[in-house]
């Protein structure tokens, strides 16, 4: 190989190494290695503090005095020459790799690509490098041939550099080396004997109680030649009803496992996972079903039980709770199998590979769907309910009922009833709505269960379906320190379609929001008259001063709506009892924040701006109150 240095090639000696060292502490003085350039490193090795007993053969060598200029002088000898590591190179040429290892070392490296936590996974290098490594771990061991534990021992050096995580994994203490180890523990390590392959037997606990009872005859044998054969006797009938217990068991390659999954699956709802298992003689066995599904949709429990019906068919579910949006990908499933009563079961591991993506929660805009389809039903003798200052758009007319508004009268019908007639209104359709998703620093703060963008990102697609289903054109922006996406405002089901794709790739970044480059954006965007949702979070005036700013000015084209999430842990902090004097303070601080944010939406309320402050876990039906409050009162 070799270098360039201003236009002239230099031949670099065989072999040649790079060794860098990094420091933990701090980075004064110094400029971290954009990531192509980590990639190109072998390994990164952490080296921990040295034990006291190597520090003190530093210090003492230190204290006899020592010539690091000279590593001879050092106590340093030389055990290889170039030579000597030209020959190892190649004896780790040819150690053998099987197909098999090959295809779990791009598992693994395709497995972080995939992990919700990195915003970066091992790349292409990553998997030869693991390769190469793992090639000469095995000649280390004095083998010809690379095991799955060869790849496993190597993966944290091989891959950590080159990972990049995502800042809330950071926030949330994550580190590449935990991610690797759920790598691990996800992917399925290839097995080395194929009569053995997806199946094992293990003993039940009668079995060991049956051995441990041969164990004593066989204790008693010493004492007479009787008990010796009754031994003998024992142990081979024993071994015949374990023959027959073990042949008795199904195959395993007639099993059929079919998963249905939930289509999508939705964003903080709990949804169930039904799993089909079929195999023709598997027909009585009891059994124990564990799927593999992603640890980020907590599937509980972690096994259920059941038994084969006698056509040899069994259907058993459990429930997932997904907190992240993404693409995930479920793995094997494992049956424990054995029959009532029997000796032995069998462990069987049969691959069902699956892709599942995680959306925002489509079940809630479902359950709205029915919610609205049932109360738009046209009833015979009962009148719409109408509020206060509503919309005054026509719908239909019906009969004259006591206690109607005789303002909506209509009396061109009536006279040609010759009965009275009411006029039927609604608010007004085909109206504007744009909504605006803070996709910042702020927005990954947890709240419950899911983040503060997870919770804007599930109520901003409810509110756009129920803004559809009422006749209005919905669009959407994101942003952060500049604007991530937009959505121009369309009306019809294939825009709620293109809502849904465009928030399921919504992903926080840990930046300060510019609110004035997204609402500049939107004014040149968004001529026509619309609502605004800003979902956002509102900190004190001081912190809030840009938003309240733009957001005021923005109101004099616009209908400004501003939506904010209360901290459920702040709140239960404000409400619990004062019965010592530490909750004093936390009352106190408690009381200080919410204080600092009523007054922020008081700035937005004296600037003609509307205001929603609400719990995270209430968003959603909060916020679909408040739009249709705005379309009864037909502020738009």
């Amino acid at each position: 190989g070799g270098v360039s240095l201003e236009g002239q090639q230099i031949r670099l000696p065989d072999p040649f190494l790079v060794l860098a060292t990094q420091n933990p502490v701090e980075y004064e003085g110094t400029y971290p290695l954009p990531e192509a350039q980590q990639d190109r490193f072998l390994f990164k090795v952490v080296l921990d503090y040295p034990t006291p007993e190597q520090e003190l053969e530093v210090v003492d060598r230190w204290n006899r005095g020592i010539e690091l200029k000279d590593p001879v002088a050092a106590g340093l000898q030389p055990v290889l020459d170039a030579a000597a590591i030209a020959e190892c190179q190649q004896e780790v040429r040819a150690i053998t790799v099987d197909e098999k290892i090959r295809r779990y070392i791009i598992e693994l490296a395709v497995a972080t690509r995939q992990s919700p936590e990195l915003l970066l996974g091992a790349s292409t290098r990553a998997e030869v490098v693991l390769l190469l490594a793992a090639k000469a771990a095995a000649a280390f061991e004095g083998r010809d041939y690379v095991t799955p534990d060869d790849v496993k021992g190597l993966l944290r050096p091989a891959f950590r550099h080159r990972l990049l995580l995502r800042p809330e994994a950071e926030v949330a203490g994550q580190s590449p080396d935990g991610v690797l180890d759920a790598v691990i523990a996800r992917v399925t390590p290839p097995r080395w004997w194929p009569c053995l392959a997806g199946t094992a037997l293990i003993p039940q606990p009668r079995l060991l109680a049956a051995l441990l009872a041969g164990a004593g005859l066989i204790a008693l044998a010493t004492l007479s030649p009787v008990f010796l054969a009754i031994a003998v006797l024992y142990h081979g009938a024993l071994f015949a009803l374990l023959i027959r217990d073990a042949r008795g068991l199904p195959r395993r390659s007639g099993f059929t496992v079919l998963r249905d999954l939930p289509r999508p699956l939705s964003l903080g709802a709990l949804q169930t996972v039904v799993i089909a298992i079929a195999h023709p003689g598997a027909a009585g066995f009891d059994v124990e079903v564990a799927d593999h599904p992603p640890e980020d949709l907590n599937p509980t429990p972690a096994a259920v039980a059941g038994r084969f019906d006698g056509s040899g068919t069994l259907s058993v579910s459990y429930q997932v709770h997904p907190r992240h949006r993404g693409a995930f990908r479920f793995r094997r499933v494992d049956l424990r199998v054995h029959s009532r009563g029997g000796w032995l079961l069998r462990l069987y591991r049969i691959p069902a590979e699956q892709a599942a993506g995680v959306y925002p929660n489509v079940l809630a805009v479902r359950q709205y769907d029915l919610t609205l389809r049932r109360g738009m039903r046209t009833q015979i003798g009962l009148r719409r309910f109408r509020r206060p200052g509503a919309a005054t758009a026509f719908a239909g007319l019906r009969d004259y009922l006591p206690g109607d508004d005789v303002r909506r009268i209509s009396w061109k019908a009536s006279a040609r009833r010759d009965a009275p007639v009411t006029m039927e209104v609604e608010a007004e359709r085909a109206q504007q709505a744009v909504i605006a998703i803070d996709c910042g620093r702020l927005m990954t703060a947890p709240a419950g269960a899911l983040s503060k963008l997870d919770h804007a990102v599930n109520a901003a697609l409810l509110l756009a379906f129920v803004a559809h289903r009422l006749g209005d054109r919905v669009g959407m922006l994101t942003f952060s320190d500049r604007v991530l996406g937009f959505l121009p405002p369309e009306p019809g089901p294939a825009q709620i379609g293109r809502l849904n794709e465009m928030l399921y790739a919504v992903r926080p970044e840990y930046a300060e929001p510019d609110f004035a480059e997204a609402f500049s954006s939107l004014v040149m965007r968004v001529p026509r008259r619309s609502l605004i949702v800003v979902l956002t979070d509102v900190l004190d005036p001081q912190a809030s001063l840009e938003l309240v700013q733009h957001a005021v000015r923005m109101s004099a084209r616009h209908l400004v709506l501003v939506v904010a999430m209360a901290d459920p842990e702040l709140i239960a902090a404000r409400r619990a009892p004062v019965d010592r004097v530490s909750r004093a303070y936390e009352w106190a601080a408690a009381e200080e924040l919410l204080a600092a944010r009523r007054e922020s939406f008081e700035s937005l309320r004296r600037g003609g701006v509307l205001g929603l402050d609400v719990p995270a876990g209430q968003l959603s039906p909060a916020l679909v109150e408040r739009f249709l409050q705005v379309k009864d009162r037909a502020l738009l």
